[in-house]
């Protein structure tokens, strides 16, 4: 105890206890010695953060551009089941005139054959 109080009384003795306002003393030092010692410290988590956020960027971008390809094949199928029903389409169009054209040529002749022979 007698230790401490010779530490106040040399203090008071020397310099006396006051408010330090030398800047370059107390803050900025303060200051940039906590921020060393977080970029040290916290470096490897925020480049961990960084890394696993690049990599799911990554696998986002891979998967849009898979899903891009499938769209594509299944455009270029859909295109191709198109051309096919159209070509389908315009064949029973073209049938189905010939078979109006063959009924009503059958049913000429039918009528040709009731008036000729009315009994």
């Amino acid at each position: 105890m007698e230790d401490f109080d010779k530490i106040f009384t040399l203090v008071a003795e020397v310099k006396g206890i006051g408010l330090n306002l030398d800047i370059l003393e107390t803050g900025v030092i303060n200051i940039i010695a906590l921020i060393i010692i977080l970029i040290f410290v916290s470096k490897d988590a925020v480049s961990n953060t960084l890394n696993e956020r690049k990599e799911s960027i990554k696998e986002s971008v891979e998967n849009a551009e898979n899903r891009i390809k499938e769209a594509e094949l299944r455009l270029t199928e859909a295109r191709k089941q198109l051309a096919q029903a159209t070509l389908l389409i315009s064949r029973i169009k073209k049938d189905s005139v010939q078979t109006r054209k063959t009924l009503l040529c059958v049913e000429v002749l039918e009528t040709k054959k009731r008036i000729s022979s009315p009994f």
